[in-house]
C-alpha cells in the first residue's frame, strides 16, 4: 500500500526544521509492525490465511449472520482505514503556543488528511486573545479558495463513497481529519 506521501512529508518537514526553523519538531507515530503487515507479499498473506482458516471454520458456526447495515459499516470502516503510521508536526510559536498537526494517509482512498490542534500557553490567554481565530475546526480552512477541507481532493472517491453509502467525507472529519 502506498504510504510514500507520509514519507515525503516527513523528509521535507524534517529538512525544513533542520535548515530553517528549529521550532519545527517532526515525529512519526504509530505501529511499525502494522505498517510492515500492509506490505506483506501475497504469498505470505495466503499462508497466514490458510493457517487461520481452520480456527475460523470452528468459529463460523457460532457467528450470527451479519445484516446489510453491519456489512456496510464494516465496508465504510475498511474504506476509511488510516495507515498505521502518521506524521506529527509541532510548530512552536513565539508566545509558547504550539500548533500540533497530525497527518494521516487514508489507504483505500489514496488521500492524506490532517488534524490540527492549538495547544495554548495558558488556557486564559487563549480564551481572551485568540477565540475563534485559532479554533482547530477553522484553522486550516480556505488555504485555497473555497477549500474547507470537507471534500476529498480525489475525484474517484465519490464513486467509492456511493458503493458504501457515504454521503460526504465531512461526516467522518472527526475520525480521519480534514482532506
Amino acid at each position: 500500500r502506498r504510504s510514500s506521501d507520509l514519507y515525503v512529508l516527513f523528509v521535507q518537514a524534517t529538512s525544513y526544521g533542520q535548515a530553517c526553523d528549529k521550532k519545527v519538531i517532526v515525529s512519526i507515530e504509530g505501529n511499525v509492525d502494522d505498517a510492515k503487515a500492509l506490505f506483506k507479499s501475497p504469498e505470505d498473506t495466503q499462508a497466514d490465511e490458510e493457517s487461520d482458516s481452520e480456527a475460523e471454520e470452528e468459529q463460523s458456526t457460532k457467528r450470527r449472520r451479519h445484516t446489510l447495515g453491519v456489512q456496510l459499516d464494516d465496508k465504510r470502516k475498511e474504506m476509511l482505514m488510516r495507515h498505521p503510521l502518521s506524521v506529527c508536526i509541532n510548530l512552536k510559536c513565539k508566545d509558547d503556543r504550539v500548533l500540533h498537526l497530525t497527518f494521516y494517509f487514508i489507504v483505500n482512498l489514496n488521500i492524506m488528511t490532517v488534524q490540527a490542534k492549538v495547544i495554548p500557553a495558558t488556557e486564559l490567554y487563549m480564551a481572551i486573545s485568540a477565540g475563534e481565530l485559532l479554533s482547530s475546526d477553522t484553522l486550516l480552512s480556505c488555504l485555497y479558495p473555497r477549500d474547507h477541507g470537507m471534500k476529498t481532493p480525489n475525484p474517484t472517491n465519490h464513486y467509492q463513497f456511493d458503493k458504501v453509502g457515504i454521503l460526504s467525507i465531512s461526516d467522518y472529519g472527526a475520525e480521519i481529519g480534514r482532506a
